[in-house]
């Protein structure tokens, strides 16, 4: 599975919505030889931190592995590597296929990538409309950074839904959207985003309007 990586993934800081913790998603995705995969909570990046100090802590762990094997390897090239109690029994064949193992498994440890991200709310007027059912929710809109610059951003559109936004939930808007969009990536979401609703409505006229809209501000770091 190493050539897959989520771009769309829950954990326990999604209230009501995700169960898992952050190092448990972090162990099964190595296990599974994935390179990383993204955070993207329900409206809050409270779990980046923990998500950042996991993977670092992995990474470290990592390039332990790697340099031990590689050492291993090595010394077992040069005729000198001395077996411990456990390898008594073990041909050198042997011996470099479990030192391959485990400089590969090292590999993707060292290599493990954390995607930063958020499922924002994007309201369905303006950030400002705080005027029923209607504007108490938002579109479904999945927001990663892809460099620093956009992690910046991606935290300025987080606390300003929070701060300016919020009316039962976080909520950004276009006009936020547009202003922070360097250095993110924006995907179509669930079918709770704002093209697929209209979709699913009916409304193909708005779907592709909305479309237009995501491509001419992101250009081709919008996703469908």
């Amino acid at each position: 599975m190493e050539d897959f990586i989520h771009l769309h993934v829950h954990t326990q800081y999604s209230i009501l919505d995700g169960q898992a913790s952050i190092p448990k998603l972090i162990d099964k995705a190595v296990s599974d030889r994935m390179r990383g995969f993204a955070i993207t909570d329900h409206g809050n990046m409270m779990g980046i931190k923990e998500f950042f100090d996991c993977s670092s802590s992995v990474n470290k762990k990592g390039k332990t592995a790697v340099a031990e094997a590689e050492e291993a390897m090595a010394a077992l090239d040069a005729g000198t590597y001395k077996k411990d109690k456990d390898e008594a029994a073990l041909s050198p064949e042997e011996l470099r296929k479990r030192w391959e193992k485990k400089l590969d498994a090292g590999k993707v440890k060292r290599d493990f990538k954390p995607i930063f991200g958020c499922e924002m709310y994007c309201a369905r007027h303006s950030m400002d409309s705080k005027q029923g059912k209607e504007d108490q929710s938002g579109w479904h809109l999945i927001v990663l950074a892809k460099n620093e610059v956009g992690y910046h951003n991606l935290v300025k559109l987080v606390s300003r839904a929070w701060i300016d936004g919020f009316y039962s939930r976080p909520r950004t808007d276009h006009a936020d959207l547009e202003r922070y969009r360097e250095g993110l990536i924006v995907c179509s979401a669930c079918i709770a985003g704002e093209v697929p609703s209209k979709i699913l409505k009916g409304d193909l006229e708005g779907a592709e309007e909305s479309l237009l809209w995501f491509k001419k501000v992101f250009g081709e770091d919008y996703y469908l």
